[in-house]
């Protein structure tokens, strides 16, 4: 299947192919953070008692195997809208709009959760005040937004040559100073002892892996605004995928073994690897890079903002929520600003009010929601509506275990997250009762198995 762009696809309602492969991988790392896994390394490293990269290297293999159920989904179906429009295919609107539904809140927080970091960081680097750097970064990346596509992946391809440069830098400096300090960087206590590891710590370890990883499906938000066919556009996932997951085992391995985390003090706990490197390099230096990471992190959000837009923008077009407002392109940049505009005030309002870690604990619900439900939908679609029984171990085996670890994860989630995604969700159930019973437009679109999301 080739990409052909028509010219009707440069019409009102229709999005511009532009992106290549690369430029859309970068998109997933940097929707993932490769500095992710640093702001968490002294709580991974308490719970497993030293041993966090095993936790994020079980992260990544369980993440792999979803990717390819999201190859296969988007081989098949090559259009925006991610797992909401996934679902929707291969087993009912109504199920597809809930699993939408809850992924507004999964890609609503990771901006807000990105920009309260950034903000977080800012406070302590130059003192100015957490909510002054909420507003200002989000009036940036609202405004970066509503220009062109373009223009935002470019931004983000050099962010994600910046952080990748990052961490192997921490990686390498981990190293140098395990080395000049004369220990062996694969001794047991780094590698694995089994009196000293924490099993259960190293799975706790691995839920906060996964939300490292979180953010890699966002490539599929832009798939009609690829120019490259969708049987390479599928790679991109697991590529983007790997190198992730290469970054933050690597990372949290050197780390370990080149300063023992129960030496961090606590006040660090929040900016543990710029205290790290302070330890390590020179003071200003560290500075440097660190302020560096921090002015360009806010085109984290900018891909957070662009992937939620698009989900709104593919609800919206199908006059699920407000087609007038959510459906608008503008004429001038051919991007969904209304969507924008709208995460951007919900994340100024958020980002005030809620505490950076209960949203990255939500995240992980909305997350596994939507990776549950992609690995649901490969088995629905081929296994059991298309009755193709010809590649068990592509179409049930490998969708099944993701599936079935996916759930164990989200059963053993926190108490808060599970309340709160809970109360998400009734929420959606409850706008879907009385939208499916006060508009017919809205019941007809949402009865169509094969939407034209």
């Amino acid at each position: 299947m080739e990409n052909n762009v028509a010219p009707a696809e440069k019409q009102q309602g229709q999005l511009q192919r532009k992106l290549g492969f690369w430029a859309l991988v970068f998109f997933g790392i940097i929707m993932m953070a490769p500095t992710s896994s640093l702001v968490y390394y002294p709580i991974t490293q308490m719970w497993s008692n030293g041993y966090s990269y095993i936790g994020y290297a079980i992260a990544t293999g369980v993440i792999c195997l979803t990717v390819l159920s999201y190859q296969i989904m988007l081989k098949d179906h090559p259009v925006a809208g991610s797992a909401y429009a996934y679902t929707s295919k291969a087993i009912n609107g109504t199920i597809g709009f809930l699993v939408g539904w809850v992924l507004l809140m999964d890609y609503g927080l990771l901006p807000i959760f990105t920009i309260k970091i950034v903000a977080i960081y800012f406070e302590v680097l130059i003192n100015v005040p957490v909510w002054v750097m909420i507003v200002a970064i989000t009036v940036i990346v609202t405004i970066c937004c509503c220009l062109d596509v373009k223009l935002s992946v470019t931004i983000e391809i050099v962010l994600g040559i910046y952080l990748i440069f990052l961490v192997l830098f921490v990686d390498f400096d981990s190293l140098y100073e395990t080395i000049t300090s004369g220990q062996a960087v694969f001794r047991p206590d780094c590698v694995y002892d089994p009196e000293q590891i924490n099993m259960s710590g190293v799975f706790s370890a691995a839920s906060l892996g996964i939300l490292c990883l979180v953010g890699f499906d966002g490539i599929t938000t832009l798939s009609e605004e690829s120019k490259i066919p969708p049987q390479k556009m599928q790679y991109t996932l697991m590529v983007a995928v790997l190198i992730q997951g290469v970054l933050l085992v690597s990372a949290n391995f050197f780390m370990a073994s080149a300063m023992d985390w129960t030496t961090i003090p606590e006040e660090f706990y929040e900016t543990a690897y710029y205290y790290m490197l302070t330890q390590w390099i020179n003071e200003h230096f560290a500075f440097i890079l660190v302020m560096l990471e921090n002015i360009f992190t806010p085109a984290l959000a900018i891909a957070a903002f662009t992937a939620s837009s698009r989900i709104l923008f593919s609800m919206g077009r199908n006059n699920i929520i407000s087609k007038k407002f959510f459906g608008h392109l503008s004429p001038k940049t051919n991007v969904p600003v209304y969507s924008i505009l709208f995460i951007g005030v919900v994340s100024i309002i958020l980002g005030l009010a809620l505490d950076w870690m209960f949203m990255s604990e939500v995240v992980s619900f909305g997350a596994c929601t939507g990776f549950l439900f992609v690995n649901i939908s490969v088995i629905a679609l081929f296994w059991i509506k298309r009755k193709d029984h010809s590649h068990p171990f592509r179409h049930l085996i490998i969708p099944g275990i993701a599936a079935l670890i996916i759930l164990y994860i989200m059963i053993n989630l926190g108490k808060v997250c599970l309340i709160a995604g809970g109360a998400w969700t009734l929420v959606g159930i409850i706008y879907t009762v009385v939208r499916y019973k006060t508009s017919d437009e809205f019941k007809r679109n949402i009865q169509k198995a094969e939407m034209d999301l």
